[in-house]
């Protein structure tokens, strides 16, 4: 399902205000496999995260491993440190809720100025990047611990008669604790939410009306200075919430697979019209 709209709240001789906007929605459940097929493996990605179908589902679930938990939900410690169970659970689904944007033109005389905010919302992706950096150390969320010798996971243990009881074991902060919650097996602890508002464009355009261009047989001459990419709005880990991988050729949404940060534009042309 998609909309699209436009309404125009001033219009006059000199000054015009139009306001664009455009809201997409898709849907689809999976209602029937072969017979002999319980899940299809669309993709598989780092640590084993994967897409998988099945029936009742939707078309990029995303599938892999989590932690350990107890009957109350918390999470089940081994010698201070996470236990990763090895079922293959959904983690999340690839697809956004829906999609949106909004642009605003304004035309005064010979200039028109616009701009852009579109986004995405809702979608869940796997980040390779934060498994990655958060493992190794190398983000300011892996800090605690350091200067005090270790760090204590919050959770529970199974003391020696089976009962779940706090833990309380202390162990190294970057080698041993964040090593082991975030490796890229564990797809619960790299999932995030993706979703993101940017500031899409910006423009300012300048249009010549001169009767000297006519004489040379110039109909009309613009100049123009834009940026795209300008702001992210997002708490996505990472360097971009709106990122997909390759495999085999095809572009796979859900994984993140340590992408570069994106591209901000600046520019400037000219347009001349004969």
């Amino acid at each position: 399902m998609e909309v699209l709209a436009w309404w125009q709240p001033i219009i006059t001789k000199r000054f015009q205000w139009k306001v664009t906007g455009n809201w997409s929605r898709n849907q689809g459940t999976i209602l029937k496999l072969s017979d002999a097929v319980e899940s299809f493996q669309i993709a598989t990605g780092p640590g084993g995260v994967a897409l998988l179908g099945k029936v009742g589902g939707e078309i990029g679930d995303i599938y892999g491993r989590s932690y350990v938990r107890s009957p109350d939900g918390q999470i089940l410690y081994a010698n201070g440190l996470p236990i990763l169970g090895t079922d293959i659970t959904k983690q999340g689904n690839a697809n956004p809720d829906f999609k949106g944007g909004i642009g605003n033109e304004f035309t005064y005389k010979n200039f028109r100025f616009s701009f852009l905010f579109d986004g995405e919302f809702g979608a869940d992706k796997f980040s390779l990047t934060h498994a990655a950096l958060m493992a190794g150390g190398k983000l300011k969320a892996t800090i605690p611990g350091r200067e005090e010798g270790g760090i204590l996971g919050i959770g529970v243990q199974q003391d020696g008669a089976g009962k779940y009881v706090p833990n309380d074991v202390v162990v190294q902060a970057v080698s041993t604790y964040y090593a082991a919650h975030y490796d890229r097996a564990n797809t619960e602890a790299n999932m995030f939410d993706a979703t993101y508002i940017k500031l899409r464009e910006v423009r300012l355009d300048y249009t010549i009306r001169a009767k000297l261009l006519d004489k040379i047989g110039i109909r009309g001459l613009t100049a123009s200075v834009y940026g795209r990419n300008l702001l992210t709005i997002t708490k996505w880990p990472a360097f971009d919430p709106e990122n997909s991988t390759l495999d085999n050729g095809l572009i796979i949404q859900g994984f993140e697979v340590g992408q570069l940060p994106g591209t901000r534009t600046l520019g400037a042309n000219i347009k001349v019209s004969f």
